[in-house]
């Protein structure tokens, strides 16, 4: 899938570039405030001029930690769909490549039909990223899916469509079912990955990630229920961005 799994990828890289540049805005923004308070000559100047700079003076700080725990959120929510898109190109190109539906294999087959059934079930009520999703293609596309076709049409919607990505286990496990070689040891042997993550060593920097993701699904958890009590920082957030892209180009590579 060497055409395909760049696009979901710099999609994601833009979202962390527009994070960062957002983050840097508004610290930048409160060092200006604090340097023109100081350097103010209040008798000099035009009052009208200087009216909007007397109201940005007046304001209280930002609130650093909204800020961070929203970009946080973000950041968790991007690299999610990230995640969701590579799976769905990934199992399309797979598709595309094979040469009739019984060349996916047993494991592909029951994952798809499984996964086509529960997309089913929500028909009344999809999630919110499929509302648009036309459920009588879907049923068409499933009805393709048949031993000894030779022409037919996966729904990967329906197998990204699953609420345990973060961690990766059921994202990996999904891409082997569909012969992607793709597991801890790889993403730990990425001169990325070990560079974030402080290891020099293949098994060491895969679960030093593995650990690492929990952590980040805790987090995010945690973010979401305790709101402005959490302690996501300026330099705590700058670790999550710095790590999660070089996941993601870490990921990206292994499939290509």
């Amino acid at each position: 899938m060497a055409d395909s799994t760049p696009v979901p990828l710099a999609v994601f890289e833009e979202h962390v570039r527009q994070i960062e540049q957002s983050v840097q805005f508004v610290q930048a923004a409160g060092a200006v405030k604090h340097s023109v308070a100081d350097a103010l000559d209040k008798a000099n100047g035009k009052r009208y001029a200087l009216n909007e700079v007397y109201k940005f003076l007046k304001m209280r700080d930002y609130p650093e930690q909204q800020h961070c725990n929203a970009n946080f959120m973000s950041l968790v929510a991007g690299f999610e769909e990230f995640l969701r898109q590579t799976l769905e190109l990934a199992i399309t190109a797979r598709a595309q490549t094979a040469k009739s539906f019984d060349d996916l294999g047993a494991p592909a087959h029951d994952l798809h039909m499984k996964a086509t059934g529960f997309l089913l079930t929500h028909k009344a009520n999809p999630p919110q990223q499929l509302r648009s999703l036309d459920f009588f293609q879907v049923c068409r596309n499933i009805g393709t899916c048949v031993p000894g076709a030779t022409t037919f049409t996966l729904n990967p919607e329906a197998i990204s469509l699953q609420s345990s990505l973060l961690d990766l286990e059921s994202f990996m496990d999904t891409l082997s079912k569909f012969g992607y070689q793709i597991n801890w040891d790889k993403l730990g042997a990425d001169a990325q990955v070990k560079e974030c993550m402080g290891s020099t060593g293949t098994r060491d920097a895969a679960n030093l990630l593995k650990g690492y993701l929990l952590e980040i699904v805790k987090q995010r958890n945690r973010v979401a229920h305790t709101g402005s009590s959490s302690d996501i920082t300026p330099a705590l957030l700058n670790e999550y961005l710095t790590r999660l892209l070089s996941l993601a180009r870490a990921i990206s590579g292994c499939l290509r």
